[in-house]
């Protein structure tokens, strides 16, 4: 591996290029971001394909996106109110369109509107006639299909056992009424 310290512009490019086509090191919506093992994978293929060290690729790419920041304040403040256009900074900075593809990363994922959810879920458990008794917020997890018809089952027995109770306390109390009366 080449022990060069020095960036040239070109190489910053393609350091900055092989970093935007590995969504996982940078897009927070990619579904294997939080994967420490893909991304340490991904940085290798970078520093193979830079011909250096991992630690260097990823310190010039932490370096890169410091001044963007840095950039991209200086155009935000210089935007102010009564300032006209002559005022407003424009980077020039050799990076900065090439790290453009950042700007809209952290914008929010569509959502689910969990009101009409809510809605629909009523509806559903309405036309069941089952009582089902509401889960602890602590105690939130998802069940599988298996557990679930177990659950049924369970719940279709306590429910057949208190019918069942019910129709001899009935049968009960009525004999025990005619002894008293």
């Amino acid at each position: 591996m080449e022990d060069d310290t020095a960036w040239s512009e070109e190489k910053a490019f393609c350091l900055i290029d092989a970093y935007r086509v590995r969504e996982i090191l940078w897009n927070p919506q990619n579904e294997n971001y939080f994967k420490k093992n893909l991304k340490q994978d991904a940085w290798s293929e970078i520093a193979k394909l830079m011909s250096m060290t991992v630690e260097k690729c990823n310190s010039k790419i932490v370096s890169l996106l410091s001044s963007y920041r840095r950039e991209k304040l200086k155009e935000k403040k210089s935007k102010g109110t009564g300032k006209g256009a002559s005022e407003t900074y424009i980077s020039r900075w050799f990076a900065y369109d090439a790290l453009k593809f950042l700007d809209d990363r952290n914008t929010p994922r569509k959502r689910k509107n969990t009101e009409s959810l809510h809605r629909s879920d009523l509806e559903n458990t309405a036309d069941q006639n089952v009582f089902t008794p509401p889960v602890p917020p602590n105690e939130c997890t998802p069940k599988s299909a298996k557990q679930t018809r177990r659950d049924d089952n369970v719940l279709s027995d306590v429910m057949g056992i208190l019918k069942t109770t019910a129709n001899k306390l009935d049968n009960s109390i009525g004999q025990d009424r005619t002894v008293w009366i």
